[in-house]
């Protein structure tokens, strides 16, 4: 079992802005991510309870395990796509867990 450190960056953003969100953390050189789709919630864009038949309306959460010294090139990157969609961003250090098998099946 290794031990990695890294950055966790976590969006969370109006589900109309999305895809301009993963194509500019990819540009930006993200190595990864995952999207949560339908997140609900209360906070300081209001509340968000889920249900929307569309789509339109909810918020998606996109999160990246980056290694810490490239956050401030994803920060840059993620910039232009909040200014046009709400949302919010959370960056906290994490060790990722890379079990020796998980390490094989990679290969």
């Amino acid at each position: 079992m290794d031990r990695v450190p890294k950055a966790r960056v976590e969006i969370v953003i109006e589900s109309a802005g999305t895809r301009d969100l993963v194509r500019a953390l990819v540009g930006a050189g993200a190595p990864g991510y995952t999207v949560l789709r339908e997140a609900t919630g209360s906070g300081r864009h209001g509340s968000r309870p889920g249900g929307d038949v569309t789509d339109l309306l909810s918020n998606h959460v996109v999160v990246v395990l980056a290694p810490r010294d490239s956050v401030p090139q994803l920060l840059s990157a993620l910039e232009p796509v909040l200014e046009l969609f709400p949302g919010i961003v959370n960056v906290v250090d994490v060790d990722q867990v890379i079990f020796e098998d998980t390490q094989r099946h990679a290969q």
